[in-house]
């Protein structure tokens, strides 16, 4: 018990030493409040360091254990979210890509020969497609460094859901709901060619939305 208290007095006397008036002080009254300030909290940290030596040293190798252990967890939580949400992902997106692919080279000829609007969804849903697959992989190494790129994705995503529930709910109306009197009229051929191009649309894009829906459950 001395010899604590005489630890603690030669600290508490080296402290003193270093004091700095600041009314004395050559270099300004407020420059040598800050210096004092600085000088006293270093030597507060240092005498609580020394005081509880024993529990500071108990502290911190169980906050490196921990460290370690919550490494170790999501390590385990990567690997598993590999394997189990991954690798069942990247299957989907190879089949939504062949089946967009076989249908707009061998059933439409090569696109419509040419159609911007069949061309526009395959690109895109090349990019969602490679977008989401890093998403559900995890690649947070790659998706920290685009993050301007994720928004426009996760925002056209958004949109783009909402366009094709939108139409698959407008199509729902006319075929089930809505007044048929009309399809005996001039332009009931029109809109029965109409909701047939909206319903196959609607069939051959399909895949992309599951993938949107991947994008903004990641990113929400």
């Amino acid at each position: 018990m001395k010899k604590r208290r005489e630890e603690e007095d030669k600290i508490i006397q080296s402290r003193k030493k270093k004091f700095v008036d600041p009314f004395n002080s050559d270099e300004g009254f407020i420059a040598a409040v800050e210096d004092d300030l600085d000088y006293e909290f270093e030597q507060g940290v240092d005498y609580v360091k020394e005081k509880y030596a024993d529990t500071y040293n108990t502290i911190d190798y169980d906050i490196t254990k921990a460290k370690q252990a919550w490494n170790i967890l999501m390590g385990l939580r990567w690997i598993i979210n590999f394997w189990l949400t991954g690798i069942p992902y990247l299957l989907y997106c190879v089949i939504a890509v062949v089946y967009n692919l076989f249908v707009n080279i061998w059933q439409n000829n090569w696109w419509a020969e040419g159609n911007l609007f069949l061309i526009g969804n395959t690109v895109y849903l090349l990019v969602q497609g490679t977008f989401s697959m890093l998403m559900m992989f995890e690649m947070a190494f790659i998706i920290r460094w685009i993050k301007p790129l994720r928004v426009i994705s996760v925002t056209s995503a958004f949109l783009y859901n909402v366009f094709y529930f939108f139409s698959l709910g407008n199509w729902i109306w006319e075929i089930f709901f809505a007044d048929k009197s009309y399809l005996d009229d001039a332009s009931g051929a029109i809109d029965i060619i109409w909701n047939m191009m909206i319903v196959y649309n609607l069939i051959v894009h399909f895949p992309i939305v599951p993938m949107n829906i991947a994008i903004i459950v990641k990113e929400v």
